[in-house]
């Protein structure tokens, strides 16, 4: 598979040519690699597809099973089945298309609504609250968040770690102070949605002194449940 803009991969006119052992390998512009459906741009449009095609499936046993059991109950199938499709590895295509993204968050409303029975009048982030459903944006810069934080403290594989940079200097500057790291700089719309560390910089400074990951991660929870 070759990777790149649709505007570079246009421009490519012989098809890759790779063999092992004599076998030629195939090329393609779509591949499944652990759960995740590559594309050959990294639009992720396909993957998003195939994930909401499945959380749809999975929400109409929970409604299925709607009759039956209480609210909670119902909430804890939920989330035991259906959300942890629509999360998985979303810090990998979280960096998608606002549209991409906004077809995830629309299913989500969705599920709010058949949990808890509601009209098309309440607004989502109501019944967000009432369930304690953090929306898909957020759940994806917490999942960044973690990542970051691991990369700073060397506990992320080294491909991920050595994307990190953090400001020195021989005096103290707000970067520094503030636990910030440089943000990698980016010529296109396309390269600004790589996984980067702006989430990072901007979330509280209180939040970058943590130096133990289940106290950050607890605190990122909390952070996210109590947004408005």
């Amino acid at each position: 598979m070759f990777i790149g803009s649709r505007q570079k991969l246009s421009t490519i006119n012989e098809p890759l040519n790779v063999s092992i052992c004599g076998t030629n390998i195939s090329q393609t512009t779509c591949e499944k690699l652990l759960g995740v459906h590559m594309d050959d741009s990294l639009t992720w449009n396909t993957h998003i597809s195939h994930v909401i095609k499945k959380y749809n499936n999975k929400l109409e046993l929970v409604k299925r099973d709607k009759p039956y059991l209480t609210p909670k109950l119902l909430l804890l199938l939920y989330n035991s089945i259906a959300k942890p499709t629509l999360e998985y590895c979303c810090s990998v295509w979280g960096n998608c298309s606002t549209d991409a993204l906004g077809r995830v968050t629309s299913a989500q409303k969705r599920a709010a609504r058949i949990l808890l029975n509601a009209d098309y009048t309440i607004p989502s982030i109501t019944l967000f609250n009432e369930i304690n459903l953090i929306p898909i944006h957020d759940t994806i810069r917490h999942r960044i968040l973690l990542q970051t934080f691991k990369c700073i403290y060397d506990i992320s594989p080294p491909c991920l770690s050595t994307l990190m940079e953090k400001p020195t200097h021989h005096h103290s500057t707000r970067a520094i102070a503030n636990n910030n790291v440089h943000i990698p700089k980016a010529r296109s719309n396309a390269g600004k949605r790589r996984f980067s560390f702006m989430a990072w910089n901007s979330f509280p400074n209180e939040a970058k002194k943590i130096t133990s990951q289940p106290s950050f991660n607890t605190y990122c929870k909390g952070y996210f449940s109590q947004k408005p």
